[in-house]
Parts: structure tokens; C-alpha cells; sequence
């Protein structure tokens, strides 16, 4: 893994334009999006113990900063601008009131809200961050037991309205805000359920949808203790029991548990 991290930080130096951003190209403009996207996978690959050239870093939060400046960003983007910075450099708290007040005269969508919920927890606004919140639990789309997801304009053409990556992004908003599910404990439970069930052979959409909804994963797993179970299970077929297993930690690898019930049993 080592090795795999530092070809792609080296990979991502090459490729850093001269005012510091990134597009997706080597020799083309940089672009908000992408310069964000960067930005928040080094900071997070630091985080995680792999260091980052800082001149790289510097020069990159810069040219994002600057390029918040262009009023013409859409929303969405500008949120996910923030939701990066908020991770790589959190103490400019006047640039985040600043965006938010531009933000706060536009139409948002479920994903500029999730962003900008998480954005503001790390900026430490958590009155923001809780206005977001709530705003995000009364826009669920529920569906009963079969799940409950977050919705934009298009099904998976574009990133900016995906219900998937909305989804994931809500579930790592309001898995960040504990007190907002109060009222709605089993909320998460749903939207997880929602999320696998969109899933396709082995992984979602794009690599960047598997990406997002593995990143809400991982925080859903923090705070769900689905790697700690200890339960009991009992599988009945016309009221006789025909399993009973003691689920713990060392079944979750294990290959699933198959087995042939007696066409004579079935009724």
C-alpha cells in the first residue's frame, strides 16, 4: 500500500498546474472541482499517516481559495469547495461565513446542504451545521422499510443531483450530528439499506459513486458496531427450527452460510 500511495501522490504532483490547482488534464485550466477533489484525498492520505509534500499542499489550498472568488461556480461546487477546505485548513472561519452568505441567496440541493453540514461542523459553526441537518432530515425521501434516500433532479448523469452519491453524502452529514436522528433513530439503517440495494455487481455507477458511498460506509460502520455482533439467529421453516447460530466477529468474513432445506419440509 506504501508504495501504491506515493505513486499516486507523485502522479498528482506532475500534474499540479503553475497556480497551484488542478484540472483534468495536465495542461489544461484548473478547475474547481477537481483542485477540491485533490486537495481533500491529500489531506486525507495524510491524516492516515502518508505525508504530503507541503509546498504541493500550500500552493493547492491557495489556488483553491482563489478560486472561490469566481462568482459563476455553481452551487454544488462551491459547497464541495468548502467541504474540502474545511478538512485541509479549517481556521479561516471569515472565508466560510463569507461563502456561506453567497450560498444562503442560492437554491440548494441535498448534496450542497450534506457538504455544507459537514463543512461547517469542522469549521466549527455548529449552529450551521445543525440548521443543515435538519434541513437534510426533512428532506428524506422514505420508502417504508425498504429504505430512505435523498434525491436530486437526474437519476446518475450528473454528480451534482446523483440520489446515490446524495445519499452517501447525507448519511456522513447526519452520522456527524448524532443529535439530529433524535426523532428518526433507524433513519441510517434505512439509507444503508437504500444504498445496497443500488448496488451493481461488485461496486456502484462510476468509481467515484463507490468511492463516495465506501467513504459513508466506513462512518456508518464506526457508529453501527456491525463489525461487533453478538446475537443469536434462528431460522424457522413451518415452525420447526432448522438453524441456530450464534453470530460474533468471526463470521463477518465467512463465506455465506448456505444449506438445502428438504422439498418434503416445504408446504
Amino acid at each position: 500500500l506504501p508504495k501504491m500511495v506515493e505513486a499516486g501522490y507523485n502522479r498528482l504532483y506532475s500534474m499540479q498546474h503553475y497556480d497551484g490547482g488542478w484540472g483534468w488534464w495536465t495542461n489544461d485550466q484548473s478547475h474547481p472541482f477537481m483542485t477540491s477533489y485533490v486537495i481533500y484525498g491529500l489531506t486525507l492520505g495524510e491524516k492516515a499517516g502518508y505525508p504530503v509534500r507541503q509546498d504541493v499542499l500550500k500552493s493547492g489550498i491557495a489556488s483553491l481559495k482563489n478560486q472561490l472568488k469566481d462568482k459563476n461556480i455553481d452551487e454544488t461546487t462551491r459547497a464541495y469547495m468548502l467541504y474540502a477546505l474545511s478538512y485541509a485548513e479549517n481556521k479561516d472561519t471569515k472565508l466560510f461565513e463569507e461563502q456561506l452568505q453567497i450560498l444562503s441567496e442560492k437554491e440548494m440541493n441535498d448534496y450542497s446542504i450534506a457538504l455544507l453540514s459537514m463543512a461547517a461542523t469542522n469549521f466549527g459553526n455548529t449552529e450551521a451545521a445543525a440548521k443543515f441537518s435538519k434541513m437534510l432530515v426533512n428532506h428524506v425521501q422514505e420508502m417504508g422499510e425498504s429504505g430512505a434516500f435523498w434525491g436530486g433532479k437526474t437519476w446518475h448523469y450528473s454528480w451534482q443531483d446523483d440520489k446515490v452519491q446524495t445519499t452517501a453524502m447525507a448519511v456522513k452529514a447526519l452520522l456527524l450530528d448524532p443529535a439530529s436522528l433524535k426523532d428518526n433513530p433507524e433513519l441510517m439503517n434505512r439509507a444503508i439499506r437504500w444504498l445496497m440495494q443500488q448496488r451493481q455487481g461488485g461496486g456502484w455507477w462510476n468509481t467515484q459513486s463507490t468511492a463516495f458511498i465506501i467513504y459513508a460506509m466506513v462512518d456508518y460502520l464506526k457508529t453501527s458496531k456491525e463489525l461487533e455482533p453478538d446475537y443469536n439467529v434462528k431460522l424457522f421453516v413451518n415452525g420447526e427450527m432448522l438453524l441456530e447460530k450464534h453470530m460474533t466477529k468471526d463470521d463477518i468474513f465467512q463465506k455465506d452460510l448456505k444449506f438445502v432445506i428438504d422439498g418434503a419440509k416445504l408446504k
